[in-house]
């Protein structure tokens, strides 16, 4: 069975693309991984030139003077407001304006640490990124700043006497933008408006079957459509790295709307979390792709096994690495 990406409805064909397209702005933001924070710091000390502790430095005159001017300006520092270090906490949202007329909305969740510290995460939920790290949270007066370093960027702004709102710019690179934070109760849960939503017109259940030559456990599930006989069936396979049965990317759940649109055409869709995922075990950083192949392989002898799908009709749907492990 052979499914054309022509006969997906165009608004699955676009959400398929969403979930791997990230808005260009801001994507130093959504996709650089913390890791490249080291890797700055380690070319900025190869560029001085110098080695710390050791008989060369390519330290300058500037460097030195930079530093001294940042531990006046630490010294000389006025002092966090109480009463906006204790506000700081919780959960704020603001959105940003881009020149071109975008909106992107920006979320900050604050808390205090056990040993009485600041910490911060943000999440920018138009472009499917959350937990980035917020490296740096310093409050002076009523002015209230957080540093995403590894981006580049940073907030500024100041507390409102009533404590709802934080008004300053987001920098970043060369741009200051206007961004007002308002308090949040909680952080809103992200609806995908192509997410099923249930009760769903056929059966869901969760299975687990067992590739018995690599002696691994796979978890998942099967979306069987209402039918007085066998039906056709697709297994669904994941692309490279360690994904879940719904291939949860950046806030997106392709398979699972993958899932449902087929199964509501009559095809029942076999999803599965990738070995060492979920209820699967197994590692597939330890993995090959023939190796992977034995998984897909397994869920095809499983699915030749039910009464409600017709053995002769199952076909498979790769996505990236999953194209290539489907025809080995």
């Amino acid at each position: 069975m052979r499914i054309s990406p022509k006969s997906l409805p165009t608004a699955l064909a676009r959400t398929l693309t969403r979930t791997l397209v990230l808005p260009v702005v801001l994507a130093a933001i959504a996709s650089a991984p913390a890791a490249r924070a080291q890797e700055s710091a380690d070319e900025a000390i190869e560029i001085q030139g110098g080695v710390v502790g050791g008989e060369v430095s390519g330290e300058t005159a500037e460097d030195t003077a930079a530093e001294t001017t940042e531990e006046t300006t630490e010294e000389t520092r006025q002092a966090a407001d109480p009463a906006v270090e204790a506000a700081v906490e919780g959960f704020w949202r603001g959105v940003l304006t881009l020149p071109g007329g975008s909106d992107f909305r920006i979320i900050f969740r604050v808390w205090r640490e056990d040993d009485g510290t600041l910490s911060s995460l943000m999440d920018s939920p138009d472009q499917g990124a959350a937990d980035l790290p917020v490296d740096r949270i310093v409050i002076e007066g009523r002015t209230v700043r957080l540093e995403l370093t590894f981006a580049g960027a940073f907030f500024e702004g100041e507390m409102a006497a009533d404590e709802t709102e934080i008004e300053g710019l987001w920098h970043q690179a060369a741009m200051e933008m206007p961004l007002t934070l308002m308090r949040l109760e909680e952080v809103p849960e992200v609806r995908r408006a192509q997410e099923p939503v249930e009760p769903f017109p056929y059966a869901v259940e969760e299975v687990k079957y067992v590739n018995e030559e690599d002696d691994v456990t796979l978890a998942g599930t099967l979306t069987v459509p209402e039918s007085i006989g066998p039906v056709p069936a697709a297994i669904l396979i994941s692309g490279s790295g360690a994904q879940d049965r719904d291939e949860s990317l950046f806030g997106h759940r392709p398979f699972l709307v993958l899932a449902d649109y087929l199964t509501r055409r009559g095809i029942a869709v076999l999803r599965v979390d990738d070995r060492g995922v979920g209820g699967s075990t197994g590692s597939v950083a330890k993995s090959t792709s023939e190796d992977l192949s034995r998984d897909v392989e397994a869920g095809f002898r499983y699915l030749a096994t039910r009464d409600e799908i017709d053995p002769a009709k199952i076909g498979l749907i790769g996505h990236s690495e999953g194209g290539i492990i489907g025809p080995m």
